[in-house]
């Protein structure tokens, strides 16, 4: 019960530390997104995005960590020099394009999360087309193909039940 106790309040806290992290990062990047350009700022953020993408994380940091993605891909449209910083052709799949990995759980959401991320994810494509090593990542060795496909089978089964249930409502007003 102690053990769990303790889990539970570093969780929270942690959850609360990361929160106020990335509301500074949001802070920063909206008045300088050339603050990215040094490394005692990129560091840590990365750092940050690292340890997000091993954790359950609450709505709320989801919320703010999403709206932080897309400012950071705003940024990398800007100045493509910063993508030597968030892309490392070389490194693990997970961490190669941390930005890109972090939005896809999100694009599939409703509301202004999902419209972030979707937003955010069409930046990410459009920086392949200016980099080969980017469009490459994403189409070879991203999970984005099998999680759009997801996305588009669940919408098409929701498309088809709405369509099958306003028939069955025309065709029963009809008799």
């Amino acid at each position: 019960s102690v053990t769990l106790r303790t889990s539970c309040t570093l969780y929270i806290f942690n959850n609360a530390v990361r929160l106020e992290q990335i509301k500074l990062y949001e802070l920063l990047i909206s008045h300088s997104g050339t603050l990215l350009a040094h490394e005692p700022v990129t560091r840590p953020l990365l750092r940050l995005l690292e340890d997000c993408t091993n954790d359950v994380l609450p709505l709320e940091v989801e919320k703010k960590l999403v709206v932080l993605l897309n400012q950071l891909c705003v940024a990398l449209m800007q100045n493509m020099a910063l993508l030597d910083l968030f892309f490392h052709p070389t490194a693990p799949a997970k961490n190669k394009f941390i930005i890109f990995n972090l939005l896809i759980p999100h694009v599939h959401r409703e509301g202004g999360v999902g419209q972030q991320a979707r937003d955010a994810m069409l930046l990410c494509m459009s920086l392949s087309k200016k980099n080969d090593d980017v469009g490459l990542y994403i189409a070879e060795h991203s999970n984005i193909c099998p999680v759009s496909n997801s996305i588009i089978g669940i919408k098409h089964s929701q498309y088809n039940q709405y369509n099958i249930e306003q028939f069955c409502n025309v065709t029963m007003f009809l008799k």
